[in-house]
């Protein structure tokens, strides 16, 4: 088995400085690795395991020779915890999952924390209002939701209803995806999908003119990357293989860490072919003609 098939999220080696608030004070931690689904810190102590977790983290950049701090704010579930004794061999620490990042009155320093340490190109970021003259900015990661619904259910809390009201959203990246419900037609046709240079298999579940849902066994992508998908197509003289590119818009995994399969939403972009396009959504109206 591949490292990519392992996990998911490539992890970095790099050192992120930051604070770790703790029942007993403020500790000093740093990164031992990174990853776009989250990280393992070095710390003096350590939080409960399954429990959530306030992190500040500095984000350094060079600008023009001067190397400049910035904070962010993150809230992370802890997976695991090692603390050794004096006599063992070991990093004291722990590891987390990513569940929101934020920071107030500039968005840059949280893309800068997306993008350059994480790896994140695609999402969105909420602008919040605690205050007339301040704004937070805020990123969820995609598996937020379910971890805190998972936390919930353990403790015999009732979730809290959502609310209506939509906050004003800010592109971390050049995409333009908005969530929407995918009409379409169930069926079971074969596809691949590539992910960077990585190629899995899985089924195509239900297709529309604008996307399609695919259930896989492989390690399934992160919301808001960007995926290539080869459906091949036979007819009576030949196979026709369609190729197409789409953003990754809702993702729902059978783990936390993406890596046991599950199932996820493409929407197609206006980076594909005119002519592929064309054809797919020929055979989407062809089977929706024999759906009764």
């Amino acid at each position: 088995m591949s490292t990519i098939e392992q996990r998911r999220s490539a992890r970095f080696f790099f050192t992120l400085e930051g604070i770790f608030y703790h029942v007993n004070g403020e500790h000093r931690i740093e990164t031992r690795d990174i990853s776009a689904g989250g990280a393992f810190f070095k710390s003096p102590e350590n939080p409960a395991k399954n429990t959530v977790v306030k992190l500040l983290l500095w984000i350094k950049k060079d600008q023009d020779g001067e190397i400049k701090s910035y904070p962010v704010d993150v809230s992370a579930f802890v997976v695991r915890a090692l603390k050794y004794s004096a006599e063992d061999e070991g990093e004291n620490g722990f590891a987390v999952r990513w569940l929101t990042v934020s920071c107030k009155n500039d968005s840059q320093p949280l893309k800068e924390f997306l993008k350059g340490f994480l790896g994140i190109g695609y999402g969105f970021i909420t602008i919040q209002r605690p205050s007339e003259a301040e704004k937070v900015y805020m990123f969820k990661f995609p598996e937020a939701e379910k971890i805190m619904k998972t936390i919930q259910e353990a403790s015999g809390e009732k979730p809290v209803p959502k609310k209506v009201d939509t906050p004003a959203r800010e592109p971390s990246g050049t995409s333009n995806v908005k969530k929407r419900v995918m009409t379409g037609v169930y069926v079971s046709i074969p596809i691949t999908f590539m992910v960077g240079d990585q190629t899995f298999a899985g089924v195509a579940s239900k297709i529309a003119d604008n996307g399609m849902r695919i259930d896989t066994d492989s390690p399934i992508p992160q919301q808001y990357e960007r995926i290539s998908i080869k459906l091949t197509l036979e007819t009576k003289r030949r196979k026709v293989d369609l190729n197409l590119n789409g953003t990754v818009t809702i993702v729902k995994p059978l783990d936390f860490d993406l890596t046991s399969g599950g199932s996820f939403e493409v929407e197609f972009g206006i980076g594909n072919d005119p002519v592929i396009v064309n054809i797919y959504r020929k055979v989407v109206e062809q089977l929706k003609s024999t759906v009764f």
